[in-house]
């Protein structure tokens, strides 16, 4: 199995700052530097923090990544384990 470091989702503050920003007129592009819209890469929402989920950085799956949408994944913290789905 191979292990790669997940990213964690846009937390309140990042949608807030991309909210902000385009808000101010800023582009797409500019704002999702200053931010994060909760829109992962398959379209699916990952502003929830009741659905434990994770990401895959880019590097680690461009080729496969489509057939890797949903996959159940560990997070492992310390002696904790806790099950969540590839969401983006």
């Amino acid at each position: 199995m191979p292990i790669v470091i997940a990213s964690s989702f846009a937390d309140p503050a990042d949608i807030a700052a991309y909210k902000k920003a385009i808000a101010e007129g800023k582009s797409e592009k500019e704002a999702l530097a200053l931010g994060d819209n909760g829109i992962g890469c398959w379209g699916d929402d990952t502003t929830s923090e009741r659905r434990p989920m994770c990401a895959l950085p880019p590097e680690d799956g461009n080729r496969t990544r489509s057939k890797l949408r949903g996959m159940e994944c560990w997070q492992r913290k310390k002696s904790r384990r806790r099950l969540m789905r590839l969401q983006e």
